[in-house]
């Protein structure tokens, strides 16, 4: 597990590195955490709307699933 700090956040999200498997991204300000998201998307995969190869959990999904984002991360 490795947390960033602002200062790289920017350049990881444009060129993530191969060899970590999976990305949490969250905040208060959900505009930048969507607009970071579909950059890292768009890094990683050739199409972000693949529901196979990227997965959106919402607090929502959470509260009521708090397992979600872990068997997210075991269907890699």
């Amino acid at each position: 597990v490795v947390k960033l700090k602002n200062s790289a956040i920017e350049g990881f999200v444009d060129q993530p590195n191969a060899d970590i498997l999976a990305v949490l991204l969250y905040g208060e300000d959900t505009g930048l955490v969507r607009e970071r998201a579909n950059r890292l998307a768009t890094a990683v995969v050739n199409d972000p709307g693949d529901p196979f190869r990227v997965a959106e959990v919402s607090v929502a999904q959470l509260k009521e699933e708090p397992t979600r984002l872990f068997d997210e991360m075991a269907a890699i």
